[in-house]
Formats: C-alpha cells, structure tokens, sequence
C-alpha cells in the first residue's frame, strides 16, 4: 500500500516531499491524476493579446476557504487518493486544523446583522450592561443603540464605528473597550483639540482615576487602563533649535515621537478620525499601522469621503493580520500592507471609486466588485443615522418656542446707529458710482464684495452692542438691550434656572460676560467663544452643567455654541 506524507508549510498542503515521488514516476502520475493543482486563467488588461495561465495548488488554505470547503475530504485531490487507497500520513491532524481554521474564517465573515444572534455577542452585550447600563456618573445613561455598538466592539475585536456625527462614537467606543476585561491596557489615539472631548467622555462614564494622557514614554508604562494621546505626540518628531551668533543652527534636543515606543502590553487600540490616516505615504498612517493589538477600533463618520480608495489603509489597519483581501484576478491573498496591496485594493474594488460608500443611494450600481466591498464593509462597519427610526426616537428633543422680542432703543443708541447707517449710505454712493466707471472702462473695481461685509457686519453690532461703539456717549441711562438681559437674568435667578445666551459677536460675547457678571447675588457669568482654550470651554460647561455651582449663566459666539450639549 502506497503512503503519503501530509504537511503544512506556508499555509499550504504539501503531499509527500519532492524526493518522494519525483523520482518514482507511478507517484508522479497519481499526483497529477489527483487533481493537486490547476490552471487558472488571469485576465490581462486591455493591449494585451492573450491571457497567461497561472498554476495553483488546489490545497491551497485561501482557496479552500474561499471554496466554502468544509473538510479536506471534500477536495478533488485528496477524495481521488483514498478512492486509489493511498494512505495519507498526518491527515487528521491537517483536517482538524483546517476546520478550526474554517470555523475563525466563518467567523468573522458573518455579517454583523446576523452576528447579533451569537452567544459572543449575547455575552459581550451583558459586560456593557453591567458595567454601563444604568445611570452615569454625569447623570445620563447610555443609548441601546450606544450598548448595541459597545457589544459589538467586545464581541467582534475589529469593527468601524461610523454612527452620524453627535451620536455619542466617543463614549460608545470607550464603554465597548472598557467593559471587556480582557483589554487590560487600551490605546487611543485622536487630535489633539480633541483630547479635550475624550477626556470628558472618560470622566462622565466614572472613569476618571483610570486614564493618563501620554506625553512621555514613560506615560506608557502606567498601570492605568486607558492611555489617551494626540494624533501630533503620536506620530510627530519634536526638535528643539537655537540659532548661533555665525547664523548656524544648533539642535539642542530632539525627541522621538511615541509610536516608536509602542509595545505588546497593549491589547487594544482605537484611532479617531480615521479618515485621516488614508495615505499609507503619511508619517501619520505608518504610526498607526505600528500598532499591533488585538481589539482594533477606527472611528468615523465619513470613512471614503473619496470614495473606495480612502478605505484601504484604514481596512489594513483593522483587519491586517486577521485576514487579508482576496484578489480574484490572481486567486491569491493580497498583502495588506504596503503599496502593491493599495494598488491592488484599487483594481478589485475600484469600481465604487469617486463614490460616496456610507449609503446605497450614494452608489449608482452596487454590482460585481462594488457590491463585494459593500459585503466587507458589512463585516466590520457600524453604521448608525440620526434618521434611523430607533434612533431619532431617543435624540429628539422638543421643539423649542421661539419669541421675537423688539427691545426699542434710547436716544443716544438711535443717534448712534443713525450716524452709523448715514456713513454707510455715503460709501455705498462712492462704491455705486466707481463701480459704474470701472465698468465704462471695462477694468475692475477697486472695491469689493469684502468691504460691503464688513459694513453689513460694523451695523450688526452697532444694533447688538452699541455702547462699544467708539461715538457712544456714555451717561447714567443703561442701554436698553443690556437692561433687558439684566432683567432676565434676575428673573432666572429668583427661579434658581441657568441661562445661555448667543450673540454673533466675539466683542460682545467678552463685554456681556463682564457686564452681566453678578448682576444677581450669586449668579456668576461666563462667556466663551473661538479665542477661549478647549480646556477652558470643557471646564466652563462642566461648572454649567453641575446644579450645584454658581455659574448660572453662559454667553457664546453663535458659532462656537453650535456644537454644545448640555444636560
């Protein structure tokens, strides 16, 4: 009776060694008879006259998974050799392996839909409960769908978190990360005007004595779970110069950027903003590519803003040695990494290239290679709108009540606007007039569109703020508009409520927190707009938002308050 050695080398099935058969011709023949490789066919691209063939082996790990086979009995070669009664030496072992294997690629290739039904993720979802699930320490509770995604983070290792801007991917992705106890170092990685953001989401979910903001490398040896640090310390080297008398440039010190002291101690990673490290060139991206963990979340909310190019960097990073993308031109695995791989990714899936893959009607046809992306993108995307019935349900507010108030202004601010709206009328006389000319000459103006914005806006806060202006006579009479906020105030302070106010202008954003600061026995004022440092503005807010401290009231720009939430 004839026996074969089976073995396992470079994910691959290998019958016997070469000196086994090529020097028996019987074993030669049955080798071939077996059906042990074929010829696959590439297509080429256009110019070429003929396709090549290519030859493969049909034990092939990446093709059996991609095969669906199941048992390595069911491959063509091997049910040929034990029906010739070969014994083949070391199958059981193979088969075993092949079906563990089997069973982590199947895996990880079901849909998150249907991932839901899993036992995983019925686990997971019960760790986010019982660390999460009731009220915070900030006095709000989480979302089911924040809990959904927070499973999901436990359960799968690897996903996109791309729900809407404002839908809570901060505090989703750290209750996900946090709550499975496996994860006993976790590195996060984000812009540093928004470092701010993450730490108030640490610190309204309870954990605020288990995080540090890495700025040294010995910051990365702390025990503390979660490890915060800025897209810039990250991956940026940092120098130090002096200039010298001679005009050379002496470096006093240069210090490494962190990412070069990343470690195995960390178990799992999230990078924000993913969308910015899509250009695998970038120091940026080869800094987040030198984080190896095993849980890996990117957050964003337009992942290919571009279309499905910007996805390849940010898909390596997640799933790079977990699996690697399918090139069914060559019937091969292509590397993940690297620029062969980017080219590659763009030739498979580039047929949703310029198109925008957060929503089907974005996609004119979501067929052949553009219907295969959307299936990977389903294995590792969650995607959540604030139009989603579930999920408008519980971010609606009610409607505000809007009045429109005319508070009439005094003499002197009537004088003032007036004179105002009098210099105004005489440029634009002088504007209508040159611009006449200019066009009788055919040349430009010497004036533009700029100068009558800047008027427009020099009238706007005239009507807003007139005791800044410089021509306003200032007696004991307090301007109507600022004794109308005064009243207010008072009246909110009587009823023990807090207050915002909006305005347009930074100026006067500044002047009506000085002005209207302890107009009330207790009531503190503060005002924040674009100039205001983020720690500043999270620490105001935090104060606003606590029932017990005294600052009642907040002014702000209008621009820079559209992106406040309060409780």
């Amino acid at each position: 009776m004839l026996e074969i050695n089976l073995s396992k080398e470079k994910n691959e099935i290998i019958l016997g060694k070469q000196k086994d058969y090529l020097v028996n011709n019987y074993v030669n023949f049955l080798m071939n008879s077996a059906s042990v490789h074929f010829e696959h066919s590439i297509a080429l691209m256009k110019g070429h006259e003929r396709d090549r063939y290519k030859k493969l082996s049909s034990l092939n790990y990446n093709i059996m998974l991609n095969r669906g086979v199941q048992d390595l009995s069911e491959v063509k070669a091997i049910e040929n050799l034990l029906a010739k009664n070969v014994t083949l030496n070391g199958f059981d072992e193979l088969n075993k392996d092949f079906k563990k294997t089997r069973r982590s690629y199947d895996d990880f290739n079901t849909p998150i839909a249907e991932h839901k039904e899993t036992n995983a993720y019925a686990r997971s979802y019960a760790r986010v409960v019982d660390r999460f699930g009731g009220v915070l320490h900030d006095t709000t509770k989480l979302f089911d769908y924040q809990i959904e995604g927070a499973a999901l983070i436990g359960s799968r290792k690897r996903l996109l978190n791309g729900m809407d801007m404002g839908l809570g991917k901060t505090r989703t992705t750290i209750a996900g990360l946090y709550a499975d106890p496996s994860n006993t170092k976790i590195l996060i990685v984000t812009m540093s005007r928004n470092l701010c953001d993450w730490e108030a989401e640490i610190e309204n979910l309870g954990l605020a004595d288990d995080y540090i903001v890495l700025h040294n490398p010995s910051d990365m040896k702390s025990t503390k779970r979660i490890h915060l640090v800025s897209y810039e310390r990250w991956a940026s080297e940092t120098k130090k110069t002096k200039t010298l008398e001679d005009g050379t440039i002496e470096l006093i010190f240069r210090r490494k950027p962190l990412f070069k002291y990343f470690n195995r101690s960390y178990k799992a990673a999230a990078v924000d903003e993913g969308h910015l490290f899509k250009n695998g060139s970038t120091t940026r991206c080869k800094s987040i590519m030198a984080i190896k963990t095993r849980t890996r979340v990117v957050i964003s909310g337009t992942p290919a803003e571009n279309g499905a190019s910007d996805l390849f960097w940010l898909l390596a990073w997640m799933l790079g040695d977990k699996v690697h993308f399918w090139n069914r031109i060559q019937l091969e695995p292509f590397e993940a990494f690297g620029t062969y791989g980017e080219r590659c990714f763009k030739t498979i899936y580039g047929g949703a290239d310029k198109k925008a893959l957060m929503d089907s009607t974005a996609i004119s046809s979501r067929v052949s290679s553009t219907q295969e992306l959307w299936s990977l993108l389903d294995l590792v995307m969650y995607r959540r709108k604030k139009t989603d019935d579930d999920v408008a349900n519980v971010i609606r507010i009610p409607k505000p009540v809007h009045r429109r108030l005319h508070v009439a202004q005094n003499e002197n601010e009537k004088e003032v606007y007036a004179q105002t709206l009098k210099d105004f009328g005489e440029w634009f006389k002088m504007y209508e007039d040159e611009l006449a000319l200019a066009r009788m000459k055919g040349v430009r103006s010497k004036y533009s569109s700029i100068e009558i914005s800047q008027w427009l806006g020099k009238l706007r806060q005239t009507a807003s703020c007139p005791w800044l202006h410089p021509d306003y006579v200032q007696n004991d009479e307090t301007p109507s508009k600022l004794q109308f906020i005064q009243d207010k105030i008072q009246q909110e302070a009587m009823m023990n409520r807090k207050m915002l106010i909006f305005t347009a202008h930074k100026k006067t954003c500044e002047e009506l927190g000085v002005l209207l600061n302890m107009v009330a026995p207790g009531y503190e004022v503060g005002y924040i707009h674009g100039s205001v440092p983020m720690h500043e503005r999270h620490e105001l807010l935090r104060r606003f938002q606590d029932p017990k401290d005294p600052l009642s009231c907040l002014v702000m720009t209008m621009k820079t308050g559209a992106g406040v939430l309060c409780f």
